[in-house]
């Protein structure tokens, strides 16, 4: 995660256990002990932190979005403050082994439209706490 100007955490996956899907069984619960950590070390070490924002294309599965609380504010919407160079968005094209997605580059030829939007949503940092600590 980071911290910007706004005291807000963004927070970023990695797929770092390729070729295994990050999001599967033992590894989803990697994650959640992932977060658990992350909401402790803002906590500790940032606790001016207002808000925690996750955007990124991810945020169109349920597997993710069941990640964070279920409340969240400004609703959901598309990135403004990265453009498409941003992995939020190309992101999509690699599938969680490591591979290509070619499925997903066709599509994106198509139309030369994005297959899957990246997405915003920003929750209080409290909720989050609640959560994970």
């Amino acid at each position: 995660y980071t911290i910007n100007k706004k005291n807000y955490a963004h927070i970023h996956f990695s797929n770092e256990v390729v070729p295994k899907n990050p999001f599967k069984r033992r590894e989803y619960e990697k994650r959640k002990m992932e977060l658990n950590k992350i909401a402790e070390d803002i906590k500790q070490n940032h606790p001016n932190t207002k808000r925690l924002i996750s955007s990124t294309w991810i945020r169109n599965y349920k597997f993710y979005t069941d990640l964070f609380p279920k409340k969240y504010e400004n609703g959901i919407r598309g990135r403004k403050d990265e453009g498409p160079t941003h992995m939020g968005y190309w992101g999509q094209f690699y599938r969680h082994d490591g591979t290509f997605n070619h499925r997903r580059a066709i599509q994106f030829r198509e139309n030369w439209k994005f297959p899957l939007k990246p997405l915003q949503a920003t929750y209080k940092i409290d909720d989050f706490f609640k959560m994970y600590l």
